[in-house]
């Protein structure tokens, strides 16, 4: 009984406080263990979801450059949007006889670049001449303001050096603001890039074709009376005042101050001071005297050689029409005629008039070329300014000849 009743109380006072600080701490180290299970749970969770969504961006990502793939296979089939002749695109620095070492060729396996233009269909119904304005005539010019109201246009003329005994009309489409890169051989002289739209197609112009385009600048819509612009004399100081020289009822010469308005190469206006019938002198230099200051006027004309011829005619009265015709600012021989708008010209060729090397020294400096050695030719490349010196080069190398580094 003793016995039983010790261990009754060592199994109550030791056994059972034991045995629940045992128990709760394995409720407890339990409870922990729930919620470390439940954290690394939640970390995985958050790491699983994380990666999915990674692997949906990446799935996506691939997706599209599928889409663009496919996209720019589709592109490999080249369609022309519309019916013409495919030529060669050819940049306006390279037939200015710049920037030739950079143009791409056109070939199988050739390396292309984004926005590279290779090649042209133009509509043959609607042709326009590329003229290059010189920057003293820029300013008469400008382009159409309403493409329906044939009022707004500047009105050309055009000649086409395939078909030389037609004229056909056109218009100033546009006109560039900023210069255009300059040749080699014509570095002082700006040109503006003006394209004249042709109003007149003809069968069997072609891309590429030659022009020369007559824009009239100025137009009267009244009659004038102009008269041969070496007939005028006097300063730019004297503003629309000038004088010239009448055939007297005594068959002589006399002085007359008359005022001027619109001119072209050939004529000009005669505002005040003449009447129609009297005549002028078409040539009033040997009438200066020597101590004079006064120049008689100058026809202007591809070579800006002096024209004209002594003795006066008669005078007769004309109109000057809304658009130069064929023989628009040509002068006839006699005093006063027809006057036309003054229409300067976009010459052909690079550089128009003015241009800084002739056709005379740029064969003569081609041909110092070819007569150099590769070291002479060095020599003379490096004299030319830094701006134009390779282009110069590049022409070089077109003409097959060898220069030394």
């Amino acid at each position: 009984m003793e016995k039983v009743q010790e261990e009754k109380r060592v199994l109550v006072e030791y056994m059972k406080t034991r045995t629940i600080q045992d128990l709760t701490a394995k409720v407890a180290e339990a409870r922990r263990g729930l919620e470390k299970a439940k954290g690394q749970a939640r970390s995985k969770l958050a790491q699983a979801d994380a990666a999915r969504l990674a692997k949906r961006s990446v799935y996506e990502q691939e997706l599209s450059r599928k889409r663009e793939i496919e996209g720019e296979i589709a592109k490999c089939n080249v369609i022309a949007p519309q019916d013409g002749l495919v030529v060669y695109y050819v940049p306006e620095q390279v037939r200015g006889g710049g920037g030739g070492s950079q143009q791409s060729i056109v070939a199988q396996g050739e390396p292309v670049r984004e926005s590279q233009k290779m090649m042209q269909i133009p509509d043959l119904s609607k042709m326009m001449v590329n003229v290059r304005v010189p920057e003293a005539f820029v300013s008469h010019i400008h382009s159409e303001d309403d493409p329906d109201d044939k009022s707004t246009w500047q009105h050309a003329q055009i000649r086409i050096d395939a078909f030389p005994n037609k004229v056909i009309e056109g218009h100033v489409k546009t006109v560039d603001t900023v210069a255009s890169q300059t040749d080699f051989f014509s570095s002082d002289v700006k040109v503006y890039k003006t394209m004249v739209s042709i109003d007149q197609p003809l069968d069997g112009m072609r891309p590429g074709m030659s022009a020369e385009v007559k824009i009239t600048a100025w137009a009267s819509p009244t009659d004038v009376l102009v008269v041969p612009v070496q007939a005028v004399v006097g300063t730019i100081s004297m503003g629309t005042t000038r004088k010239c020289f009448v055939i007297g009822a005594d068959g002589q010469p006399h002085e007359r101050e008359i005022e001027v308005g619109m001119s072209n190469e050939s004529q000009v206006e005669v505002r005040k001071g003449l009447e129609v019938g009297e005549r002028v002198v078409e040539n009033p230099r040997p009438l200066l005297t020597e101590d004079s200051d006064m120049k008689p006027g100058k026809v202007r004309s591809k070579s800006d050689d002096d024209q004209g011829s002594g003795g006066g005619d008669g005078s007769k009265k004309g109109k000057k029409k809304g658009k130069g015709g064929p023989d628009a600012g040509k002068g006839g021989p006699n005093g006063a005629q027809p006057g036309a708008a003054p229409q300067p010209k976009a010459e052909k060729g690079p550089g128009g008039p003015g241009a800084g090397f002739s056709a005379e020294k740029k064969a003569q400096f081609i041909e110092s070329m070819r007569n150099a050695t590769p070291a002479q030719r060095r020599d003379m490349l490096n004299k030319i300014p830094e701006t134009f010196r390779e282009p110069a080069r590049q022409h070089l190398r077109d003409m097959k000849l060898e220069v030394a580094e």
